[in-house]
This record gives structure tokens, sequence and C-alpha cells, in this order.
């Protein structure tokens, strides 16, 4: 009680977590944010001409949020084999299925000749969300570019399900398919650019 000085003025409760002794929401999120590291943290950009559920999907598979083997397993929400079911090599992470996969490979291979840019070959997620930043195309065929990514990994997920749980099998060359016409129905009546014809979106003559 030494330390303790004591004086006749009236109670009052004080904020320490600022600069002064003010409360405000800036100073208590500042203080927050003080001790956290963002370096390592990847800001996810959304599409606007693609449907919220895939801009969702994508936002949580790059989060690792979506319910693969992998994740499940690590959830104690399944304890059987963990392979992957599209190409039946490797375990069955959001990595393996959208990136190295087979299928997904064959279909990138595919996207990257429609899209005319070089081949895609990603290790992340986080890759891939940036092939359209990296593929030299213009502004407008850029944005597309970076849908139609988004609308792969969709149809790439929609496909992987359907096997899983419908025993119904797409290839390569059908998913593509799918994305083209998908991509084409949602960029033509969702963009601001609604006078892109079929012929020039399945040549990619978007410049």
């Amino acid at each position: 009680m030494a330390s303790v000085k004591l004086s006749d003025r009236k109670d009052k409760w004080e904020w320490r977590g600022g600069c002064d002794s003010c409360f405000s929401v800036a100073a208590i999120k500042s203080f927050l944010r003080s001790n956290t590291d963002f370096s390592s943290n990847y800001a996810f950009k959304w599409s606007k001409w693609v449907p919220k559920k895939v801009n969702i999907l994508v936002w949580r598979a790059q989060m690792g949020r979506i319910a693969t083997l992998d994740a499940l397993i690590k959830r104690n929400c399944f304890n059987g084999e963990n392979r992957c079911i599209m190409c039946g090599d490797g375990s069955e992470t959001a990595e393996h299925l959208f990136c190295t996969c087979v299928v997904a490979s064959e279909v990138w291979a595919r996207i990257s000749r429609w899209a005319h840019v070089g081949p895609i070959y990603a290790f992340s997620l986080s890759d891939l969300l940036e092939v359209h930043e990296f593929s030299g195309l213009g502004n407008k065929a850029k944005d597309i570019l970076k849908g139609v990514i988004m609308i792969v990994l969709w149809c790439i997920w929609k496909a992987r399900n359907g096997r899983r749980f419908s025993d119904s099998h797409k290839s390569a060359d059908k998913i593509v398919q799918d994305v083209k016409s998908l991509g084409f129905l949602w960029y033509s009546n969702r963009s601001k650019c609604k006078d892109v014809s079929w012929e020039n979106w399945v040549s990619f003559s978007l410049m």
C-alpha cells in the first residue's frame, strides 16, 4: 500500500488502451490490431460478375474451409480413406483437388489454351487466383479470366461432389464445357458488357 496515493477527487474510469485516456471504437480497433501480424494473410478479391455462391466457395477454399476429406478428418468427421475420388491418387486436400489432381491439371491445360495464355501451373489456390494478373491480357479480358478461374474451381467442386455422392463421372473436357457455358451465361447477364456474343466467348476474342 506504500505506493498507493489517495486524493479527494471523484473516482472515474480511464481507458488505458490508447495514447490518451479517451475511449473510442477507433482506439480499441487499433489496440486489438497492434500485436497482429497480417503479413502472411491473403487478401481475397471477389469477382463482381460471378455469383456470390461461387465467390463464397472460392473464398472458403482458399482459407481451407471447405469439406474436403482431409479437412473432415482433421475435424474428426470422417474416418475412411482420404484418397482423391477424382484421380485416385493423393490425399483429397483443397490444393490437390484444384491444383495438382490429374483431372484438374487437364482442365487447366484446356483453359489456358482457350484463354490464349501460357500454361497454368499452381501449387496453391492463391497462385491460381493471381494467374490473371500475369496473363498479359488486356484489362477486360483479365477481369474475365479472373472470373473464369473461379468458375473452374466451382465446376471442379461440383464434379467432385457428383462423383462422390451420385456416382456421376465428368471428364476434364465436360468440366471445361460447363465452365464455358456457365461463364457465358453469367457474364452476359451479370456484367456491364452484355453485348458479348457466344462466338466471341468461345474463341475468347474479348480484348
